[in-house]
Order: C-alpha cells, then sequence, then structure tokens
C-alpha cells in the first residue's frame, strides 16, 4: 500500500503545480513564484471544470480534467503578450529566483520528513483512516463522486449513485474540492479511497502550506535585511501542534485543513495585488487572487473570511503607509474609514440568510476566560494539545520587537483577532461577540486556535530573528543565517527529538503528538467501525448479491461499508427524519421487523429490492455514533432468529447478516 501512498502524493503534485505553474508564467509570473501558487490556480481551475462538466452531464476523468487545464492555459499563453507584456512579474519578492528556491526547497523538506516519520509512517498502514463522524460524510462523499464522475460542488450528494432513501438526491451546494481532486486520482485504483485522501492531506500539509508561509513571509518582510527572518520560518511552521498536527489527527475536517493549509498562498497573492506598481502586474496578481479566493470557497467556504482578516490588516496598513508622509492625520483618518467599512461589511455577511445557520452555529465553551487567555499565550489550545513555551517566548520577543520599534505593526492584528475570537469562542455561551468573531468557523475553539497560530507565524518568525542577530552581533559572527538556522534547528530537535529519549514529561510536544497518534491508532481496533468488524463485513460480502440492496444502520460503522467497499448499502449516514427523507425509508426503519404481517413494508422491500440486513452493534448502540436513537432504527435491531421473514446467514458477537426470504 505505500507505493500506493507515494503514486498518490506524486499524482496530487503534478494535478496541483504543473498546470497551475503554466497558467501563472502565462500571466507573466516569475518562474519561481508561478510553481509556488500553481495550487492556487489548480484548484479553482479543477473544481470549476467539475462543475461545468456536471452542468452539462458530462463525466469528469482524471484525463479528461487535466489535458483539459492544459487547454485553458493555451489560451492564458495567447493572450500573455497582448495582456501581461513579456517581463515577469516578481511580486516583490527581494530574493533572486535562486535564493527563493533553495530556501523554499527547505521548508518543503523538513515538512515531508517530519509528516511522514512523525505521523503517517507511525501510522503503519497509510489506509488507517481516523473514523470521526464527518469523516463517514467526507469518504461516502468521494465514493459517490467517483461511482458518478460527477464531481461538482452545486450538486455534492452521498447519493448521486444507487437507490436513495432521500426525496432530493441530487444534492446541492457544499464545498467539495477537495474531495473532487480525491476522487480524481482514484482512477489510479479505486480501491484505495483512503489512501488516496491520506496522500491528498499530506501533500497539502508537508508541500502546500510550508510553502505558502515562506511566501506570506517574503510579502510581508520585504524590507527585512538579511535571510535569517525567511530561514527561521522552516522550522518554526511544524513547530504548531493546534495546526497542521492536531487538525489532520482530529480527522474530521479535510476540507478545513486544505483551506487552511491554501491560506498564506492566497493572502500573499492578494499582497502581491495591493503592492502592484503598475497596471500590468496588478492585473495579473488580483486574477491569480481571484483564483484563490475561489479555491478558498470551494475547499470550505469560510475560509474566505480568514483571508478577509489578513488581507484586511494589510490594506489599513498599505493606505496609512502610502498617506502618512503627506499628512498622517488624514492617513489616521482614512484608516478609520477604512476600518469602520470593513466592519461594517464583516456584520453584514455575518446576516446574509445563507451564512446564518453557520454564524448562528453554538459550540459549546470548554473552558473560563483565564483558561482560554491561557492557552492562547502558550499556544495550548485543547485538552490533549501540549503547552509550547519555547513558543510563547518567541511571540512574546517578537510582540515587544514589533511595538517597541513601531514596525510592521500590522503583523499583529490578524493575530489579535483571532485570539479574541478564540478566547470568546472557548469560554462563553450564547454571547453576541462570540458569534460575531467565531461564527463563521461554527464558534469551534479547534478551528480558531488553528487560526491563531497561522497568524502567529511572522510574529514568531520576528521573535526568532531577533534572538538571532542579537546573538550574532554578541559573539561578533557576520554569518547570521547559518547562526539563525542552527538555533531554529535547535529548537525543533528540542521539540521533535524527544520521544525516542526516555522519561519525558508527557505535556512535550512529541509526547502529545505520539499520545494522540497512539490514541487514534487504538481506536482502529476499538472505534466505530473496528478491524473486527471490518473483517466480518469482508467475509459477508463474499456470501451477497451485489445487485440486491442491503439495509444497514449506518452509526453502528457499517456506513463506512459505501466508502471502503463500494458496497450497495441503503444508508451512507443517519439521515433518521430528516425533512427530505422518503416515507418509504421512514417504514423501513420503523417496522422492517414486521416484513411478515405488514403489507406495506413488503411493498418497499420488493420495490427498493431489499435482501439483507446487516448490524454491526447490539440494540443498546455500543460503540456507534452519538446520533444513534433506539427509536429509529427498531425495525432493523429488533430483528433476531426468531423473527419471520429473516434467516441468519452469519453472526459474530452482535453482528449480524440476515436474509430476506419467503
Amino acid at each position: 500500500m505505500w507505493s500506493y501512498f507515494f503514486i498518490f502524493t506524486a499524482l496530487y503534485l503534478v494535478l496541483l503545480y504543473v498546470p497551475g505553474f503554466i497558467a501563472c508564467r502565462c500571466l507573466g509570473f516569475r518562474f519561481d513564484l508561478a510553481f509556488c501558487v500553481g495550487p492556487i490556480v489548480g484548484i479553482a481551475c479543477y473544481s470549476m471544470l467539475f462543475i461545468g462538466f456536471g452542468a452539462i452531464g458530462f463525466g469528469s476523468s482524471l484525463g479528461v480534467c487535466f489535458f483539459a487545464f492544459f487547454a485553458l492555459t493555451l489560451a492564458l499563453y495567447a493572450a500573455r503578450r497582448h495582456f501581461f507584456g513579456l517581463d515577469d512579474f516578481d511580486g516583490g519578492v527581494s530574493l533572486s529566483s535562486k535564493q527563493f528556491i533553495r530556501i523554499g526547497l527547505a521548508y518543503v523538506a523538513i515538512a515531508l520528513v517530519l509528516f511522514f516519520v512523525l505521523l503517517y509512517r507511525r501510522f503503519q498502514d497509510p489506509s488507517f483512516m481516523i473514523q470521526g463522524f464527518d469523516t463517514l460524510f467526507h469518504v461516502n462523499l468521494v465514493r459517490s463522486f467517483f461511482d458518478s464522475q460527477n464531481f461538482s460542488s452545486l450538486t455534492a450528494s452521498l447519493y448521486q449513485c444507487g437507490l436513495s432513501p432521500l426525496s432530493q438526491s441530487s444534492g446541492g451546494f457544499y464545498p467539495a474540492a477537495w474531495h473532487g481532486l480525491c476522487a480524481l486520482a482514484l482512477s489510479i485504483n479505486p480501491e484505495e479511497l483512503n489512501v488516496a485522501a491520506n496522500a491528498l492531506n499530506y501533500v497539502f500539509a508537508s508541500v502546500v502550506f510550508p510553502s505558502g508561509v515562506f511566501l506570506l513571509l517574503t510579502q510581508l518582510f520585504k524590507k527585512n535585511e538579511g535571510l535569517s527572518c525567511y530561514l527561521t520560518g522552516a522550522f518554526i511552521c511544524p513547530c504548531l501542534y493546534a495546526f497542521p498536527w492536531a487538525m489532520l489527527l482530529r480527522g474530521e475536517q479535510f476540507p478545513q485543513f486544505s483551506s487552511f493549509s491554501l491560506l498564506p498562498l492566497v493572502v500573499s497573492v492578494i499582497i502581491m495585488a495591493i503592492d502592484a506598481k503598475d497596471r500590468r502586474s496588478r492585473l495579473a496578481f488580483s486574477i491569480v487572487s481571484l483564483f484563490g479566493c475561489l479555491s478558498l470557497v470551494l475547499l470550505q467556504t469560510s475560509s474566505i473570511f480568514a483571508a478577509y482578516v489578513f488581507a484586511a490588516a494589510y490594506l489599513l496598513h498599505y493606505i496609512y503607509d502610502r498617506n502618512r508622509v503627506n499628512n498622517r492625520q488624514f492617513a489616521i483618518g482614512l484608516v478609520c474609514v477604512v476600518m469602520v467599512a470593513l466592519s461594517l461589511f464583516w456584520i453584514i455577511c455575518c446576516n446574509v440568510p445563507f451564512l446564518r445557520s453557520v454564524v448562528e452555529f453554538e459550540w459549546p465553551s470548554t473552558t473560563d476566560v483565564y483558561g482560554a487567555a491561557f492557552d492562547t499565550a502558550l499556544f495550548s489550545f485543547s485538552s490533549n494539545a501540549p503547552i509550547e513555551p519555547l513558543l510563547a517566548i518567541l511571540f512574546l520577543i517578537g510582540l515587544i520587537d514589533i511595538v517597541k520599534n513601531r514596525k510592521e505593526i500590522y503583523l499583529v492584528l490578524p493575530w489579535v483577532f483571532f485570539a479574541i475570537s478564540y478566547i470568546s469562542s472557548a469560554s462563553s455561551d450564547g454571547t453576541l461577540i462570540k458569534h460575531i468573531l467565531g461564527g463563521f468557523w461554527y464558534t469551534d475553539p479547534s478551528r480558531l486556535g488553528a487560526l491563531v497560530c497561522i497568524a502567529a507565524v511572522p510574529v514568531l518568525c520576528v521573535g526568532a530573528n531577533y534572538i538571532v542577530c542579537k546573538l550574532a552581533k554578541l559573539i561578533h559572527w557576520d554569518y547570521v543565517c547559518s547562526l539563525g538556522v542552527g538555533l531554529m534547528l535547535c529548537i525543533a530537535v528540542i521539540m521533535f527529538g524527544f520521544p525516542w529519549l526516555s522519561g519525558v514529561s508527557a505535556a512535550s510536544f512529541n509526547s502529545a503528538l505520539c499520545a494522540d497518534i497512539d490514541r487514534q491508532i487504538g481506536s482502529n481496533d476499538a472505534g466505530i467501525y473496528s478491524a473486527k468488524e471490518k473483517a466480518f463485513v469482508n467475509r459477508v460480502l463474499e456470501e451477497v448479491d451485489d445487485s440486491s440492496v442491503i439495509v444497514n444502520c449506518p452509526d453502528d460503522g457499517s456506513a463506512f461499508m459505501y466508502a471502503d467497499d463500494d458496497a450497495n448499502i441503503l444508508y451512507r449516514r443517519n439521515y433518521a427524519d430528516e425533512d427530505n427523507e422518503l416515507a418509504e425509508s421512514k417504514i423501513i426503519r420503523h417496522d422492517l421487523n414486521n416484513l411478515a404481517t405488514d403489507q406495506s413494508v413488503q411493498l418497499v422491500v420488493n420495490k427498493w429490492n431489499i435482501r439483507y440486513v446487516l448490524l454491526l452493534s447490539s440494540p443498546e448502540g455500543e460503540g456507534a455514533f452519538h446520533t444513534y436513537k433506539l427509536d429509529d432504527w427498531a425495525g432493523l435491531q429488533l430483528i433476531d432468529e426468531a423473527t419471520e421473514g429473516f434467516r441468519l446467514i452469519d453472526r459474530e458477537g452482535d453482528m449480524r447478516l440476515y436474509e430476506i426470504v419467503d
């Protein structure tokens, strides 16, 4: 399976970077920048192709989508000379192409090694999937996409193929770019869905995110002399537990994770568009910025508001910096006016009808104000997360240096916004500020904690750079960059090197990381869909007729059968008592056990070609998802060997397979 993991990884790199690189080169981007921002254009274009093909009823496939993208790049190439000229746009990056490539490769190489060795290799099996409630939806949607060859975000549904218990199986809008990319790669091997999903997350974590952070630092520190500020980011990036590690280990937020990984790249290009010196370069950067915003919307819509916060902070800085030389009072007044306008737009978005359900979602508080403030100060955003005093010290030094010297104050603004959002969401219930600031992220402390970490990276780099420069001056060392790499390497070794030593405190970064991973691996044998249940399912699937429908209780883990085995199960998620659930489905859920005596049940069974009933847990629902209620599934769970009309085919403990007989 590891061979497929690496094949999928290589395929995603080609899909995300090669066509996007060509498109950005056509728009006039410098060679190295074009490659770095390639995923911004790639994800948006693939998503639009998925939507277009879905609208005309044309199936999406790996070859068709890839070559259609190339056709679009050829059209861009034809337009380049007229609209963008032949000069390369450097985006204000002060580094030469050679320096940019070398440092960028350092970011990616460090992340590739760390995430593979400390995370994926530790899983031992690349098909291992953390079984969260939302994970079930994500993997089943990928399977539904692949089976139907319709990857459109406008018609996303778990029932694009096969029998549906819902009246509107055609679906509706859902940000499904991650799912579409995963389904696209399944053309290599349709049976390795979990491996493909893990490989895609690996690419986002170890390539897209670190390269995006590097590009963002080159935009934020254009006036910074020396390379040490850029180099320190390569080691700081993977040292933040809340993102990417904790979000990956949570296992339920793949689209959110991928959009957060893309966020630094999108913000970088938006800054390029704001800072552009001429009309042609501004047009090119603005086009790619729009692609970036579209990519965020179609990966996970809420991430566009995170980009809005970062872009707003830089825009305020840009307005003040351009006007303060001529009239400082005017510059301050203009900044205040723009800030009010930006805030009003934010409030308007909070009240837009189609976003209101997200903004008003109430995530329960997890601590009090002091606990949330402590978590924020020490970068510990969950009960399983370690405290990170080294990063806290670096952040404090960077914050003091920024405030004391009044340089790049705007760097702190996104962190302040997300820190307040996290504290209000983690420590309060039902408050207005909780929903206004954190509502776009479901007031979820873990998502807001991830954004706090992303926003803290520039300040952490300032702090690390300050220490490096002071040490270099103290020891009269001219090689500041080498000293910076050495210092950050020491910090990384302290944080990542300890799990192989004995007697380490459980509060250390890597002890927490390893404990979290071990807990998830352990759940494979005792989780919702355990290894024992998988073995039972594999055995009974050999005995069933593929054309007949299997009725199941999705909350007992059997819904994973669709993603893992492409099994013909009726319930791919718990849709009990949904507004659009068919009456026939309710009859099956409540009265299937009365098959022998109830004519309405018999009619549904014959109409839907139902022949088997699969149950993986006891009627009490031990080991099932939190949405399980016996009353919702009494028609299935009350079936036993004595129930007339059913024959027991196989049984192991609470796991049972029945066949419907005349």
